[in-house]
């Protein structure tokens, strides 16, 4: 009678317990079917939902990451109690925001992706969603806010087993209409109403933009649920933002630091992979261990480079002195692995090609537009096939400096702060090296192979994956820095009918959606206006005749697709120099108005604050 007593009186409380369950899951069937579940999709309409949502393809940086994570490493971060709080925690007004912030290169990444793949395996099974965003300096204009939340949003419905009918109504398959910033919020408030708990993993919010940041932040915190618990892993310049526009007055905070133990594995486990053991013994060993790790200012990225310096050496001996010799700074470091470099019997030409392409070029670029690149030469008229570079040899002169980054496959520096370094010294270590990518860029683009009408445009960019960035960005490094010889060349390109024409549809297919693509959509001196090349417009100005003034003056008022002459467009994207140039020919219309109503005045004056 007292067990029967004991378990009714238990019953209330597994009933509130049972009846908790069932609600979990009729709110996760509710999302799943009936009202609101869409009819599976096709493998081809998934995909290009996919995209829609967001062009980011976070899991692949995660799957990248996680493969390169030295294992047993970070795993006193998952013992420490702050980090236990936040994630056991139920308490939906405290401890949900766990921000880790630590100093550059000490490792914030990795321990991000420790972080998403524990809690993923911690609750397996569990109606508990994992989200992550690996946020990159060099993937800026791609990292807004709408593109952030999209991100995150993919990565939530792929626990589902068909995606929300919400989603699939506002897909629109030919992708006429761009999501916007408030539907991914309502649709990620949505889906995450159907977890019965939910973590976002975000890695490096202090490489956005702070625009950007700040208004995915205050977005973020709109949705974000009571059940949802965010992890940061960042510079701690984001706290007052982090603070501010999440809306959140008190945050579990972390100080990373690159744990001793962790680099000492890191430092074992590159020596065990050395291919040269006879040059290798007990003792060298643990002189190199203890040296680099004594040394490593709690840092990761200095003891990886110190490592590979030691171990390229060829005997004994020329190890031991290298581990004595070699700097212990981190500029230090950078500056000894570049003069390296340059030693390099054969293959320090190519290597600093490469250093020069991904330090200077707009944006990250693929291994195969960095293959074609580094082969064009400058009398070429078509691509030397038997000539490209494999990915090995590319990867093994830099020295460790550069990688694939398995995420979005681009060739991209070890570190941020390595780019900083190259960056403050580019003008020593690249002397002409704007003129030489403009140079690049325009021979590749001036291939007998654009100048055939019939090939089909993309045919052409899948076979030749350089024109995209040739196209859309060879303005920039001639306005930056252009000799005589490039000036010329880049005058003959413009000039050619066919090619020219190429060179427009890319750059326009870049700054507008499919829907609006446009056979002719740019005049010559809309291109030059865009790109704000004044060197490239006097040329053109010095090469017309005095005969040919009347078919100047009207091609300087010319209008564009969106009814912007040359003026509106070099105002819209602020050069300042073409600008004036312009407004020194005869005859130019100063109050040109656009499709849109706006002057060329109106335009600057928008440019200005934006500033």
């Amino acid at each position: 009678m007292q067990y029967v007593s004991r378990m009714i009186g238990e019953v209330p409380d597994r009933l509130a317990q049972l009846s908790e369950d069932i609600s979990a899951v009729l709110r996760f069937v509710s999302t799943l079917s009936g009202q609101h579940v869409q009819q599976e999709l096709t493998d081809d309409e998934t995909e290009q939902l996919l995209k829609w949502l967001s062009p980011l393809e976070q899991q692949k940086r995660h799957r990248y990451f996680q493969q390169k994570r030295l294992e047993n490493t970070g795993e006193w971060l998952l013992e420490l109690e702050g980090f236990r709080t936040w994630r056991d925690s139920e308490d939906q007004d405290h401890n949900s925001v766990l921000a880790c912030y630590g100093i550059p290169g000490a490792g914030k990444t990795f321990i991000s992706s420790l972080v998403v793949d524990h809690l993923a395996t911690n609750f397996s099974g569990k109606n508990v969603g994992v989200a992550c965003l690996y946020c990159d300096y060099r993937d800026r204009k791609a990292q807004t806010p709408v593109n952030m939340i999209g991100g995150l949003l993919k990565q939530f419905i792929t626990a589902f087993p068909v995606i929300p009918k919400e989603i699939t109504q506002a897909f629109q398959p030919n992708g006429q209409r761009s999501l916007e910033l408030h539907t991914a919020c309502d649709m990620l408030r949505t889906v995450l109403q159907s977890f019965h708990r939910s973590y976002v993993c975000i890695d490096a919010l202090d490489e956005c933009n702070n625009d950007d940041r700040r208004t995915f932040l205050e977005y973020l915190g709109g949705v974000m649920q009571g059940s949802t618990r965010l992890f940061l892993a960042s510079r701690q310049s984001v706290q007052n933002d982090v603070k501010k526009y999440l809306g959140i007055k008190s945050l579990v905070t972390i100080q990373l630091v690159a744990n001793q133990q962790d680099i000492e594995k890191y430092i074992n486990h590159r020596i065990s992979e050395d291919n040269r053991p006879d040059i290798m013994n007990d003792n060298l060993r643990k002189e190199i261990v203890t040296t680099i790790s004594a040394t490593s200012q709690q840092l990761f990225l200095l003891p990886a480079l110190q490592i590979e310096a030691v171990l390229e050496q060829r005997t004994i001996t020329e190890r031991r002195n290298t581990l004595k010799e070699m700097p212990k700074g981190l500029q230090d470091t950078f500056r000894y692995t570049i003069h390296r470099i340059q030693r390099q019997h054969d293959v320090a030409d190519l290597a600093m090609s490469v250093l020069k392409w991904i330090c200077l070029a707009r944006r990250p670029l693929s291994l195969e537009e960095l293959r074609h690149a580094l082969v064009v030469n400058s009398t070429d008229t078509g691509l030397d096939w038997d000539n490209l570079a494999s990915e090995e040899p590319l990867l093994k002169c830099c020295l460790g400096l550069i990688f694939i980054d398995g995420g979005t496959s681009t060739v991209r520096f070890v570190h941020m702060l390595l780019e900083e370094y190259l960056h403050s010294q580019h003008e020593e270590l690249f002397d002409m090296g704007h003129s030489e990518i403009a140079q690049t860029c325009l021979t590749y683009a001036n291939f007998d192979v654009f100048k055939v009408d019939e090939a089909e445009l993309s045919e052409l960019l899948a076979k030749y994956p350089l024109f995209d960035y040739a196209s859309c960005h060879w303005g920039y490094h001639v306005r930056e820095q252009a000799s005589e010889s490039v000036q010329e060349l880049a005058l003959r390109v413009l000039l050619h009918e066919t090619t020219f024409l190429r060179l427009s549809q890319v750059l326009w297919r870049s700054l507008w959606p499919p829907f609006m693509m446009r056979s002719n959509p740019f005049s010559i001196y809309h291109l030059i206006a865009y790109f704000g090349a004044s060197n490239i417009f006097r040329l053109l100005i010095q090469s017309i005749n005095t005969q040919s003034q009347d078919m100047l003056l009207g091609a300087l008022d010319s209008r564009d697709e969106m009814s912007r002459t040359p003026l509106c467009v070099a105002a819209r994207y602020g050069h300042e120099a073409l600008v004036r140039l312009l407004l020194e020919q005869d005859g130019v219309d100063v109050n040109a108005i656009d499709w849109h109503g706006e002057t060329p005045l109106s335009h600057a004056a928008q440019r200005a604050t934006r500033r």
